[in-house]
């Protein structure tokens, strides 16, 4: 187990992380805030499709106009993110469990892209890191952070 105050700090921690602990967003924004780390928050529970998952990371991202919403691109962006200016990035994703149950190929794809993207920027020396809080309902395993 990683505790959260350490993975804001160590860029060699970028990665996916779950975590069913309690800490407030707020919380968690000013510590991100304090290291110069953007914070995404994802909470929208009412996706059940690729689709509707990549226009809702298009919004909360604040893609350019040309994202090409689809997989690719999807990595593509968070591989650049110039447009953001921080040290880091930390993506907050709550309520995701109607999109791994519904869609759970298209859920475990997305998965699988930030853990690419968060390698890249571990490479990079730069944060990213994906805390998925909740319980995952599927059989892949994941470092389990705590407050």
């Amino acid at each position: 187990m990683k505790r959260l105050a350490s993975l804001l700090t160590d860029t060699k921690a970028s990665g996916v992380y779950l975590t069913s602990t309690t800490f407030s967003a707020e919380d968690l924004q000013k510590s991100c805030t304090k290291h110069n780390l953007f914070l995404f928050h994802l909470k929208k529970k009412s996706i059940h499709t690729k689709v509707q998952f990549l226009d809702y990371c298009a919004k909360i991202f604040d893609f350019p106009y040309y994202f090409g919403r689809n997989w690719d691109a999807l990595e593509d962006c968070l591989k650049d993110m110039d447009w953001i200016k921080a040290k880091g990035f930390v993506i907050l994703y709550e309520q995701f469990v109607e999109f791994a149950e519904n869609a759970p190929k298209e859920f475990d794809q997305a998965l699988d892209i930030f853990k690419e993207v968060s390698e890249y920027w571990r490479e990079n020396d730069t944060t990213f890191i994906v805390l998925l809080h909740g319980q995952v309902p599927t059989a892949r395993e994941y470092t389990v952070v705590e407050n």
